[in-house]
């Protein structure tokens, strides 16, 4: 009869107009006022309520996302630099409170960004540049062995953070990281989302597969390790490109995400 009630309760809510959403925060707020009323009743602190926050959906998430681009890009890119140990790390763009929290954790890192970041950090430099001004970067030509860019070259020239427009933005940026890099010795690590070829201004651009390889060939870089992360957020860990193609090209025609360890 309980289990009856409860989902009759809930057409009932639909019915009325309530999303699932809804429903479920609704069903939240009873669970807040029954779990108030049994602490009141059970109060032997000396620690007084002085506010409510009503955190409704909390009791019925998951314990935490172990899945999606970021998520998975993040630690094992973290985890190839722990194992390489390169003499020295540069980063453009990636996520500062993901990857390059990972990587701090356990050695310096120097990061450049277009944008500002107003903090001061263990193991962390910040350099603001603009990746796609040849004179601001020529000052650190072959200096790298080891660079990573994650999820940030498909935004090179769409303005969105402040950059410049150019169409060939990607192209640009990925010469200027080149010349970065020291030939002949360097690893470059790179992700971007991956699927039909297309540009969703002023987001970002997702590559082919074909195209990547071409583009990888033609700035002399050779593809040691590919990993891929699919539209549901799976990882599928080293990983044969010419075999993944049709699964990446697919993505119900949006987009994975390509994880890419290049040497140089």
């Amino acid at each position: 009869m309980k289990f009856l009630f409860g989902r009759s309760f809930t057409s009932l809510l639909s019915a009325l107009g309530f999303s699932r959403p809804r429903v479920k925060r609704f069903k939240g707020l009873l669970k807040f006022i029954k779990d108030l009323r049994a602490f009141e009743r059970q109060k032997n602190s000396d620690l007084e309520i002085s506010r409510f926050w009503f955190c409704l959906a909390d009791y019925n998430d998951e314990a935490g996302t172990a899945k999606g681009d970021y998520f998975h890009q993040d630690l094992i890119i973290a985890q190839q630099i722990f194992e390489d140990k390169p003499d020295i790390h540069l980063d453009i763009g990636s996520l500062i409170s993901g990857f390059v929290a990972h990587v701090a954790s356990f050695r310096e890192i120097i990061v450049m960004d277009i944008r500002p970041v107003d903090a001061k950090i263990k193991n962390m430099e910040f350099i603001q540049i603009d990746l796609m001004d040849q004179a601001s970067v020529d000052k650190y030509r072959n200096k790298f062995s080891s660079i990573s860019c994650l999820h940030a070259i498909e935004h090179f020239g769409l303005g969105r953070y402040g950059d410049r427009v150019d169409p060939a933005g990607h192209l640009v940026g990925l010469k200027n990281i080149k010349s970065m890099l020291r030939q002949g010795e360097s690893r470059l690590y790179l992700s971007f989302p991956m699927g039909a070829q297309r540009i969703e201004f002023n987001a970002h651009r997702i590559f082919g597969v074909d195209y990547v390889k071409k583009w990888f060939a033609d700035e002399g870089f050779t593809i040691e390790r590919f990993s891929y992360v699919d539209e549901q957020g799976n990882l599928y860990r080293d990983k044969d490109l010419d075999a993944g193609a049709e699964h990446i090209a697919s993505f119900n025609k949006h987009y994975g995400c390509g994880i890419f360890t290049l040497r140089y």
